[in-house]
């Protein structure tokens, strides 16, 4: 399984050593490796991110170097007006147009620069959006923080979260102290088909205590 090509072309656009950018690719190829095994979602998802990470340190070291070599330079003068200014503001006005010079002569690099904000932005909103939804935004339930999860183990086979079944669900609910009520949830896709192109939808099956356990009532229909 390989990392995802356009995040390795970007490290290839900013590095620009050979020998430092196959060597960063190597290694991150190897993490890549190990998360895969787990998660082929995630280990994309921590190769974007560490991809993003270097290529903003690279980038900004470029930016340093070559503010560096243009200070050295003994046809830059500074103007007396930008002495009378604040030091603070005074730096700061000449790295942001610095900054403008550079990005206006090298367009293929300001192209990176933008790719990577942007997508630095947008995983930052989407992270964002996906906390607020579920850790800071209360679930549509009634009381939501004295809902939990519960599985069954089997420590043999190294299995901590297995589904449930039936025959064991109806012992908890018989025997359980701890807890004021118990239901199962099992997530399913179903196909819904009458008019028009059939629809697949996400669905579960629910055993009747379900929604006299959360607090609420179907949109339409009624319960068991």
């Amino acid at each position: 399984m390989n990392p995802p090509r356009l995040a390795q072309l970007l490290l290839r656009l900013v590095v620009r050593d050979p020998k430092v950018s196959e060597g960063l690719l190597g290694d991150l190829f190897e993490e890549y490796q190990e998360h895969s095994a787990v998660s082929w979602l995630g280990a994309n998802r921590w190769y974007w991110s560490r991809a993003l990470q270097l290529s903003s340190l690279y980038g900004l070291d470029r930016l340093r170097l070559r503010k560096t070599d243009l200070a050295r330079s003994p046809n830059v003068a500074s103007s007396s007006s930008t002495n009378r200014r604040d030091p603070l503001m005074s730096i700061l006005f000449q790295d942001v147009a610095y900054a403008l010079r550079v990005l206006r002569r090298q367009p293929g690099f300001t192209v990176i620069v933008v790719l990577t904000l942007g997508l630095g932005i947008g995983a930052n909103t989407a992270i964002f959006s996906v906390l607020s939804g579920v850790m800071l935004r209360p679930l549509p339930f009634e009381d939501p923080g004295s809902l939990v999860v519960a599985w069954e183990t089997y420590r043999p086979r190294e299995i901590m979260e297995g589904a449930v079944s039936y025959p064991n669900l109806e012992e908890w609910q018989a025997r359980t102290s701890s807890f004021e009520d118990l239901a199962g949830l099992h997530p399913e896709a179903h196909t819904v088909t009458g008019t028009g192109l059939p629809e697949r939808v996400r669905g579960a099956r629910v055993t009747h205590g379900l929604f006299q356990l959360l607090g609420v009532v179907p949109v339409a229909g009624r319960t068991f």
